[in-house]
């Protein structure tokens, strides 16, 4: 296992209890809860029913909307009760499905750079991480499309990949998808899809699911969660849409892993499924607004362009030693935290440095560019 970096960051930012300092180091997000959230799980503490182990998989009306949500997401028309099982998060959920599929030495294909904590996850249910890809260019983290036929091998089980992509925010084109489905059947493995962050797209890049590919629909496992769309970081509930051929293995893992999910967190999740679809695009719309403000002010200090999610890299290695040593001259002189992607991908990305900008305004934002150059 890696050390991710973010717990170390966000620590030593803590310590310092200075409230000028910009909290750019983690995926936490200031975006407003769902109406209902909060006073839904706040009632269902109180119920008898949230104090329980039953049922294992979560509950029923719950698991229903959230296989009508990933229905809706996909084209496909699962039966929630022998596909849709909870997990305590979606990273819980990705392990749950690893440990599921997994034979020691089995290799997962994904993308890069790619969140540490997936990596790891790999590593922990016995298989090898094998990375595509991809290359900058003006407009951001794009696919090598052909890298990844050359991923193939005997060994390969399944294939881990997200849109947009955590921490690049890189976003699949149709052709890139195209791509991946067809080495995935090619492979003949298994296509494990991380759904946290699909809506969370910029420039009005298209929606695509895998499972909306030919060949794909049975070999599909989607891992969504309430953390990112629906900003319940806290609240700790994911889920896995599972083809019904491999749902009953996944749930087997999750009884024996996490046993059940947070009683009275399933309320809260219940109210987010609500929420007007207006709310989601004024989200996105200030998530936008707030990637071309740091894009703006970090030009010329490598400032990559993503086309989605909470976060960008920088690439640093035109003017630092290293994005370790960068982040630690950004925290002490200028009062910013942000994570080094040592770990996160190949060798590579000790040149990149990650800007989360889910959590903090555009005002606060403004004026990065000054602390940049103290800085360095």
């Amino acid at each position: 296992m890696s050390p991710i970096g973010v717990d170390r960051m966000g620590s030593v930012a803590d310590q310092q209890a200075d409230e000028s300092i910009l909290r750019l180091e983690n995926l936490d997000t200031n975006l407003a809860l769902p109406d209902g959230v909060v006073g839904e799980t706040r009632n269902a503490v109180a119920r008898d029913r949230s104090n329980s182990y039953l049922p294992f998989f979560g509950n029923d009306d719950l698991r229903s909307r959230i296989g009508e949500h990933c229905n809706r997401r996909s084209g496909l028309d699962r039966d929630w009760e022998r596909s849709v099982i909870l997990s305590a998060g979606g990273l819980s959920g990705i392990l749950n499905v690893l440990l599921a599929l997994l034979d020691e030495g089995d290799e997962v294909v994904v993308q890069d750079p790619i969140y540490i904590g997936l990596l790891n996850r790999i590593k922990l249910a016995g298989g090898v991480p094998v990375f595509t890809s991809f290359m900058v260019t003006e407009t951001g983290f794009n696919l090598d499309r052909s890298s990844l036929k050359q991923c193939i091998t005997p060994r390969t089980k399944a294939f881990l990949m997200m849109s947009p992509v955590m921490p690049s925010g890189a976003v699949m084109t149709r052709m890139d998808w195209e791509a991946a489905c067809a080495a995935c059947i090619e492979a003949d493995a298994w296509m494990i899809y991380n759904s946290a962050m699909e809506t969370y797209r910029f420039d009005g890049a298209e929606y695509y699911h895998p499972a909306m590919f030919p060949g794909m629909d049975e070999r599909t496992i989607t891992v969504g969660s309430f953390s990112k769309e629906f900003r319940m970081i806290g609240w700790r509930i994911g889920w896995i849409d599972a083809p019904e051929s491999l749902a009953n293995s996944i749930a087997l893992v999750s009884i024996s892993n996490v046993v059940c999910n947070v009683g009275f967190s399933q309320a809260g999740c219940l109210a987010a499924l609500q929420e007007e679809p207006g709310v989601m695009a004024g989200l996105v719309a200030e998530m936008e607004a707030r990637r071309d403000l740091l894009c703006s002010e970090l030009s010329g200090f490598g400032a990559i362009k993503p086309g989605g999610g909470w976060s960008m890299l920088v690439d640093t290695s035109s003017y630092a030693e290293s994005a370790t040593l960068l982040s630690e001259q950004l925290l002490n002189r200028s009062r910013i935290a942000a994570t080094p992607m040592a770990g996160w991908g190949r060798d590579t990305t000790d040149r990149y440095l990650r800007l989360v900008f889910s959590n903090e305004s555009q005002r606060r934002l403004t004026g990065i560019r000054e602390r940049f150059e103290r800085a360095i």
